[in-house]
């Protein structure tokens, strides 16, 4: 099948097409506040995971608190948030809930109540709830906004897509050949090119784009089901998934990550997702593609002869000559496209 990547005129894609690279953005890079943004769902089914969540936030407060104030604040703060005393706070927001949800949020609602009493009631002065609100957040964020994307759409000729992420048609579309895999109409595979040490030994193998879903709403992570992420945070093998161990959990985070609301489906996206547990560099977010993967150029409606000239001159490199092709429009947001002899 062919795939297709808007880019816009700049010395990145001029630098992506002479080393036949896709940069994969991050979380921030993206247009949709809502995209690589996974939210968990603390809300408790039962009361043993009740007990599961009080026991995890006994053991964050403790860390939270060592940290900041010292050992001596921290084993306070063991003591006092026991399962007995936190559970009936959890409790009351699970029942007081419209929806099975229990948003971040409205989790730290809950701890800063649990504290304003335990300052209050049980005579303890000082222990701030934000301290380990902020803690949290952290540790949530640490394997939830790291991770990056490269976009894929199934169509060349998409005027909005043209506006949005090709310069305003003065950009490029790129055209990918990748195979469909032969069990998953979902998933394709594109001709890509690792590299060894010192980029001294290159390596072919294909790389995964899967096809993303739109919906009216976007799947929530169940707080248990990460759990022993959590737990294990500072296990170097976690971090650099280096054990199989681990492998569902990227696997689970990966998915939701191929998830958009149903405003976006007009693009039609696939994507390449690099799930990281850790913070990345713009320059470790690069995946060489194959150069024969790349089988056309799409030159946007008002692109300048100097972007023409400047790729045409790049892709004269290539070795199996990609087509060119020029986008009119019409008067009616519609776009015509010819191939050029460029």
């Amino acid at each position: 099948m062919k795939l297709y990547r808007y880019r816009p005129a700049s010395e990145l894609v001029f630098k992506e097409l002479r080393y036949s690279e896709l940069y994969l953005a991050s979380r921030d890079e993206l247009n949709d506040p809502l995209d690589l943004n996974a939210q968990l769902n603390f809300f408790q089914r039962t009361n043993d995971e009740t007990r599961v969540l009080a026991r995890f936030l006994q053991g964050q407060a403790f860390i939270a608190h060592s940290v900041s104030r010292g050992i001596d604040d921290g084993g306070r703060m063991l003591k006092l948030m026991t399962v007995e005393r936190l559970a009936p706070f959890l409790r009351r927001s699970r029942k007081s809930a419209q929806v099975d949800i229990m948003a971040k949020k409205d989790l730290f609602d809950v701890l800063r109540d649990f504290y304003r009493e335990c300052n209050t009631d049980q005579g303890v002065v000082g222990l701030d709830a934000e301290e380990l609100i902020l803690f949290l957040d952290g540790l949530f964020g640490n394997f939830f906004n790291h991770s990056a994307v490269a976009c894929f759409s199934e169509r060349p000729d998409d005027f909005l897509m043209w506006s949005h992420y090709a310069g305003g048609h003065a950009g490029v579309c790129l055209e990918f050949e990748a195979e469909i895999d032969n069990e998953d109409e979902d998933l394709a595979h594109l001709p890509v090119l690792g590299y060894g040490s010192l980029g001294r030994d290159c390596i072919p193998y294909k790389q995964d784009i899967r096809r993303v879903r739109y919906g009216a709403e976007l799947t929530r992570l169940d707080f248990v089901d990460f759990l022993p992420v959590f737990q294990n945070a500072g296990d170097i093998d976690l971090i650099n998934l280096s054990k199989s161990y681990w492998h569902p959990y990227a696997h689970k985070l990966k998915g939701l990550f191929l998830e958009k609301l149903d405003p976006w489906s007009y693009e039609k996206e696939w994507r390449i997702v690099d799930v990281n547990f850790q913070s990345t560099l713009s320059e470790d977010r690069i995946c060489n593609y194959s150069p024969v993967a790349l089988t056309g150029v799409y030159f946007g409606a008002r692109v300048s002869e100097t972007t023409r000239q400047r790729v045409n001159r790049i892709l004269s490199q290539y070795p199996n000559q990609p087509r060119r092709y020029h986008c009119h429009v019409d008067g009616t947001r519609k776009l015509d496209t010819h191939e050029t002899e460029d």
